[in-house]
């Protein structure tokens, strides 16, 4: 009796399906005229762009995206891989993109590239779409002669942060559902509820009991302009000011300290930085980048100032002939199960896979601690919702109470 046939695993899957578009390409390109006639007919006038109206609203605004740049990279790669020259290649995929600023940048890397400039250097001109660690992992990719895995590296860790940022969101939008939902149940309890039965307490002219004069007095509040022109006014002064002192470096530091000091918070903002680090550090060792320039590149994707200070610490230990793991040690932002990892992959000789291992593991951590915060924030939420109502509620039957006291009772 045959046995079934074992079901492919989704790596498997997608190295077929690559595969199978690699010798599709192929075929294109050595059909009819050759090689060469193809790779002139794609970057010829004739071949048509994205027409204006296939493209999305970031495309109309300018607006590039992580998911762009990623996607661009991925073509990139895969038409390099199939023997096209990098000319040719940056030309067709900015007829392809749908994003009209990231179109005209490849467009104007191409132009570049034929005028004799390299490849990173030409990115590196446009600075505002590609960020330092493309730029820096394209370069050590250029150095080795290994474009196309640099590009194909460059486009997962592009994958990677558009999967995680989507898990974020996906963790993040019941919450502020339920808070938005929060504030117009209490705005419109207050200034609308209350404001119709407020006018007619006062025209009894009874003695209402404190809950309900509370109640009455916030409905009156919430039903003047003034307090809502003073409260946006105040939020809004407060945002801009927030703006303007982040321009100074000590009050990022005294920011970032401050919520590394808070018990609960300090452990996942301690995970998120250590994944973080841990990533763009093993993707640069790995792309064959110096200690000392992986290090820079984890020091300008980072924005956390007490992070950044420490791997300014360990560049300056590694600078002067040291090692890595004394500066960690001595900052105490990693914990220090994550240092000794550290320690031992440097000893063996192994610090990419190491960090590597590390990542992939507190990326995890930090998946399940914002899962666990996203379901202890909603009942909470929900608590609050109920304990409000409950105020509103109470306030009225203590009211009602204290009418039929203030009553006269008529005896027959």
């Amino acid at each position: 009796m045959a046995k079934d046939p074992k079901p492919e695993t989704p790596e498997k899957a997608s190295d077929q399906f690559n595969l199978a578009l690699k010798q599709a390409l192929m075929r294109g390109l050595d059909e009819k005229t050759g090689a060469e006639g193809a790779r002139a007919r794609v970057i010829s006038d004739k071949v048509p762009g994205v027409p204006i109206w296939r493209r999305g609203v970031g495309g109309l605004v300018s607006v590039v995206s992580q998911r762009d740049v990623t996607n661009v990279c991925d073509e990139l790669a895969l038409l390099l891989e199939c023997g096209m020259p990098l000319v040719t290649a940056l030309y067709t995929t900015s007829q392809r993109v749908e994003n009209f600023a990231l179109a005209k940048a490849i467009r104007d890397i191409g132009s570049r590239v034929e005028e004799g400039v390299t490849f990173s250097n030409a990115i590196a001109e446009k600075e505002r779409l590609f960020p330092t660690l493309v730029v820096n992992m394209i370069r050590a990719g250029e150095r080795s002669g290994n474009l196309v895995e640099a590009l194909y590296r460059v486009a997962e860790h592009g994958e990677h942060l558009t999967a995680a940022r989507r898990k974020a969101a996906a963790t993040l939008v019941y919450p502020v559902f339920l808070i938005i939902m929060t504030i117009c149940v209490v705005a419109f309890v207050f200034s609308w509820v209350l404001g119709q039965f407020g006018p007619v307490f006062k025209d009894m002219q009874l003695e209402l009991p404190r809950s309900m004069q509370t109640l009455i007095a916030a409905g009156e509040l919430f039903r003047t302009a003034s307090f809502w022109l003073k409260l946006f006014g105040i939020i809004g002064g407060v945002f801009v000011l927030y703006i303007v002192a982040m321009r100074f470096r000590f009050f990022r530091r005294m920011r970032d300290g401050f919520f590394l000091a808070i018990p609960g918070l300090r452990r996942f903002i301690r995970e998120r930085l250590l994944a973080r680090f841990s990533r763009i550090f093993s993707i640069m060792i790995e792309s064959g980048v110096s200690l000392d320039e992986s290090l820079q590149a984890a020091y300008e994707t980072n924005t956390n100032e007490v992070m950044k200070d420490t791997i300014e610490a360990v560049r300056q230990e590694v600078r002067e002939g040291g090692r890595i793991t004394p500066p960690l040690e001595r900052a105490r932002v990693f914990p220090p199960l994550a240092v000794d990892m550290i320690a031992v992959g440097e000893e063996a000789g192994a610090l990419g896979r190491v960090l590597e291992r590390i990542a992939d593991v507190y990326e995890e951590k930090v998946e399940t601690d914002m899962a666990i915060m996203g379901k202890f924030v909603q009942p909470f939420i929900v608590i609050t919702i109920a304990l409000i109502i409950l105020f509103v509620i109470i306030g009225f039957l203590s009211t009602y109470l204290s009418l039929l006291g203030q009553l006269p009772i008529q005896r027959p």
